[in-house]
């Protein structure tokens, strides 16, 4: 029994140890709210004549490139800003596919899924005998938090889930 008020001091002092250490990561912005869960629930893009696009302009084909598979194996790009963080995104992007010549792309949507979910055709134009390259990829458009000095924004985004 004697044990009992030693236990509950340290139960109290840990609980206000925890209780400092939320404050503070609070007060310095670490638990921010989600704004992507606040933004709206309308969709930010649509099809138009067989092409993604959003309220201000197509998305270029360069930006479903940059999700593809390379020629030599290397499947190395996730997700993709569309619009913008701080910086421009890839809709607005001075080069929308830095590995390349954009006008060689294209890409066709194959089918919708449900969740802002779609299967994608991508092929680009390649020299020699193999003419074309393709990847079919499954894309979700998706609204991902991004953290610059000044504060979070909800940035829209296109994120490669697989092939099929």
């Amino acid at each position: 029994m004697k044990y009992l008020p030693f236990q509950a001091t340290c139960s109290l002092y840990l609980l206000l140890i925890l209780t400092q250490e939320t404050n503070a990561q609070q007060k310095n912005g670490e638990l921010n709210p989600n704004p992507c869960s606040k933004s709206s629930t309308t969709r930010e893009y649509f099809v138009k004549q067989g092409q993604f696009q959003t309220k201000e302009d197509l998305i270029p084909p360069g930006c479903f490139a940059q999700l593809m598979t390379e020629l030599n194996g290397d499947d190395s790009v996730a997700a993709v800003f569309l619009s913008r963080t701080k910086m421009r995104g890839c809709i607005d992007a001075n080069y929308p596919y830095p590995g390349g010549d954009e006008e060689k792309i294209g890409y066709q949507i194959m089918s919708k899924m449900e969740n802002e979910t779609f299967k994608v055709r991508v092929c680009q134009s390649v020299e020699g005998s193999l003419k074309e390259f393709c990847s079919k990829i499954i894309i979700r458009f998706s609204k991902r938090d991004y953290w610059n000095k000044e504060k979070i924004v909800c940035v829209l985004s296109l994120e490669k889930l697989g092939e099929f």
